[in-house]
């Protein structure tokens, strides 16, 4: 019979108690949350939280995380545990089924990027409130996280930090990315962020509104 050391124990009961009461954070990102941003923001938010989990799919918009769509150009997945899961291609995970899965108290939104090419002002707006829908009278606290800085799609990206203020009202918190960011005038491909120096201020600003957001009593 293997015997167990009894301070062991205890710290493992301690630490499982401890834990059984910490806040669940999601996160569902894009591209941006594929890379250098969302492995930072994930690795922030353990310091808040244990449960923390991070899915990101390149490309998509909020109807892809409820229809399941394919990405084929990266994803990035971060478990409670720290199982990471990194490839080019594959489903996009279903936000329904997380949410009743994971049941968290906080829902963070990196999506709004992929609003800048092919779609309007309506189409944009009509597309987040689906994931408004989704969480409509569910005690979830929400914060959305707007795109950041860019040297492409300046005309569109300008107007997406509104378009996520219209789409949101006052159900979830909102992070400018914008504010937070300074693209490279001579670097990268004018959109993504490949090095942490750049978008540390962006993961900070989000870590602290989610912080804050679970603190106060308002969803």
């Amino acid at each position: 019979m293997l015997k167990i050391p009894f301070l062991t124990l205890v710290l493992s009961l301690s630490m499982s108690l401890a834990h059984a009461d910490a806040p669940r954070i999601l996160v569902i990102g894009d591209s941006h949350s594929v890379g250098p941003f969302g492995h930072l923001l994930i690795n922030k938010l353990k310091s808040i939280t244990p449960k923390a989990s991070l899915y990101a799919s390149c490309g998509t918009v909020a109807s892809s995380w409820l229809s399941g769509s394919k990405t084929h150009c990266g994803y990035f997945f971060q478990t409670e545990e720290g199982k990471t899961l990194v490839g080019k291609e594959g489903r996009t995970p279903k936000l329904p089924g997380m949410l009743n899965t994971l049941n968290p108290d906080l829902l963070i939104i990196e999506l709004s990027g992929n609003y800048a090419k092919d779609y309007d002002e309506a189409r944009a707006i009509e597309d987040m409130k689906r994931i408004l829908n989704l969480i409509e009278g569910k005690p979830l606290k929400c914060l959305w996280v707007s795109a950041p800085d860019s040297r492409k799609n300046i005309g569109t990206q300008k107007k997406l930090y509104s378009w996520v203020l219209a789409a949101v009202g006052d159900r979830c918190k909102v992070v400018n990315g914008r504010d937070y960011t300074h693209y490279p005038r001579d670097a990268g491909d004018g959109i993504h962020y490949w090095r942490e120096s750049d978008i540390k201020f962006w993961a900070q600003a989000v870590t602290e509104g989610a912080e804050a957001l679970l603190k106060s009593d308002l969803f």
